[in-house]
């Protein structure tokens, strides 16, 4: 995907690391396309699998969000990147992190 205005590649704003396993839930077809390439040995895994270093959850409604990102990952999430910035997105970051260090919010503003 194209650096955008800041000039830095979205994997890399993502923080996508060398052999990472990256799990996409309902990411768009195009999506590894629209990415460009990724750090060596790293690849993304269509679902929830094992041994996955960062899952990439793709929501079109607010409704259940925290219930849903619960359900996707049972044994919790030790870091949040909200690139929405909605009173859900962040209620649901601020629920299932406890080091709140851990939590980024790229999209949030004040009215």
């Amino acid at each position: 995907m194209s650096a955008g205005y800041s000039g830095t590649p979205l994997v890399r704003k993502l923080g996508f690391r060398p052999g990472w396993r990256i799990g996409v839930v309902d990411g768009p077809d195009s999506l590894p396309g629209l990415l460009g390439e990724l750090p060596e040995g790293a690849e993304l895994i269509a679902g929830l699998g094992p041994a996955l270093d960062a899952v990439w959850l793709f929501a079109v409604s607010r409704d259940g969000l925290e219930e849903r990102l619960r359900a996707e990952v049972p044994g919790g999430y030790a870091a949040a990147l909200d690139t929405v910035g909605t009173d859900e997105a962040i209620d649901a970051s601020l629920a299932l992190i406890e080091d709140r260090d851990r939590i980024v919010s790229i999209a949030a503003f004040v009215a």
